[in-house]
């Protein structure tokens, strides 16, 4: 399972709008807000920076974003996995 926080950002990097991405995932934009900035927290850096009133991906946002990609396709491969009737 995905964690919520890592989807939020992958979510936010496909719309790169904080209000489409809440309505997206069906939250608040503050919980949106809330979930980046505790990525940005527990990795140490920006992730995203507003260059005027367009948000693109800091460089280490970046490279979380292939990195988030990756678990995303990992965890979607497992839970397929475990969901699947073992074969014969």
């Amino acid at each position: 399972m995905l964690d919520t926080r890592i989807n939020t950002f992958l979510v936010l990097c496909e719309t790169m709008n904080y209000t489409r991405a809440a309505e997206r995932l069906c939250l608040t934009q503050p919980a949106v807000t809330h979930h980046i900035h505790y990525l940005e927290e527990r990795y140490g850096c920006r992730l995203f920076s507003y260059q005027g009133k367009t948000l693109s991906l800091t460089t280490q946002g970046r490279r979380l974003l292939g990195l988030a990609r990756s678990l995303a396709y990992n965890s979607q491969r497992a839970e397929e996995a475990m969901l699947a009737p073992e074969a014969l």
